[in-house]
């Protein structure tokens, strides 16, 4: 099993963090650890996963999460790739909050 990067784990919180408030208040997005990925969450809810990040040493991938609450999994490059995900994480965030 590969290591989480806690360094990166932060950085990629706030990336996320950055990205979805401009809809929703700061304090509702939170981390929910795992021992096999970094989960990000609203309202302290583990029901209501935004995104799944696994950041190991030598691959990366985000878990976006679809209105069927189904993940797709996606490799990334590094952390900042994140960014290209902004209308997914937004879209999951709109469907909890609306439905």
């Amino acid at each position: 099993m590969e290591s989480l990067n806690k360094t990166e784990e932060l950085e990629a919180f706030k990336i996320v963090k950055n990205i979805l408030g401009k809809k929703v208040k700061s304090e509702r997005i939170t981390p929910s650890n795992a021992k096999t990925y970094f989960a990000i969450v609203l309202d302290n809810n583990n029901r209501r996963t935004i995104c799944r990040l696994y950041l190991g040493p030598k691959k990366k991938y985000i878990g976006t999460i679809s209105n069927r609450k189904v993940e797709t999994r996606t490799q990334i490059a590094s952390i900042h790739d994140i960014l290209k995900f902004s209308d997914d994480l937004m879209f999951t965030v709109y469907n909890y909050d609306n439905h």
